[in-house]
């Protein structure tokens, strides 16, 4: 049974996507990934991709965390059901046009982040404008990062960090990046806070992923390039 008060207690749920976030929580609850996916579905055609991403799909997986910090889900719970976000990502993507010949995006979370719904999500926005990237996968090491970003034909690298506990080994990844005068990113929720953000090289992209995407784009598309999609 999904608690109401406290999904109602999470502003990001207050909104007016917010009955769809509850019946997302609700039918997460019942382990059942078709109803999952087709909730996803659903909400992507009345709302947009994007939208969805930034008001379905981030609140519900940052409100499973909470639920699970304080025992109102279970592990297994929070595991299907992000396991089946993902999977509706990856499907998402399946149709997608070739990407334009420009450099590549790299996605990582940080050393000791394995949250991959955001970097996905991140990556299948801008993988809708064409724009080449290469998601790493989670609990990145900092020297892999930095091996990965030289071979690559790399236009930027974002790090993820939603653990405040990892926020000093993300910090590493981006400046052991930044010392590549590789442009460098970071966004998640151990950034969020204004006092995270000082000591970070590069730029931070936000809470919302749409603009995270967009000021990527701008960021890395080439001066005949600019703008387009």
């Amino acid at each position: 049974m999904v608690h109401e008060t406290s999904i109602d207690a999470v502003p990001d749920v207050r909104s007016p996507t917010a009955r769809s976030t509850r019946q997302l929580i609700s039918v997460s609850d019942n382990l059942d990934p078709v109803r999952v996916q087709a909730q996803l579905d659903l909400a992507a055609t009345v709302l947009g991709l994007g939208r969805c991403i930034d008001e379905i799909v981030i609140p519900v997986r940052r409100q499973l965390r909470m639920m699970v910090a304080t025992g109102e889900r279970d592990h297994l719970q929070e595991l299907i059901a992000t396991e089946t976000i993902r999977a509706w990502l990856d499907r998402c993507g399946w149709s997608l046009p070739a990407p334009h010949p420009i450099g590549t995006v790299l996605l990582a979370c940080g050393p000791r982040d394995c949250d991959m719904v955001g970097p996905e999500s991140l990556a299948l926005l801008l993988r809708g404008h064409r724009r080449p990237c290469w998601v790493l996968g989670a609990r990145i090491p900092t020297r892999m990062l930095a091996t990965a970003a030289r071979a690559a034909d790399t236009s930027a690298v974002v790090v993820f960090a939603h653990h405040r506990r990892g926020r000093p080994q993300a910090i590493a990844s981006l400046e052991a990046v930044d010392a590549l005068a590789i442009p460098v990113y970071y966004a998640g929720e151990a950034f969020d806070a204004d006092r995270g953000r000082p000591d970070c090289p590069g730029r931070y992209l936000g809470t919302g992923l749409q603009q995270a995407a967009e000021m990527l784009m701008a960021a890395t598309s080439p001066p005949n390039r600019a703008g387009s999609s």
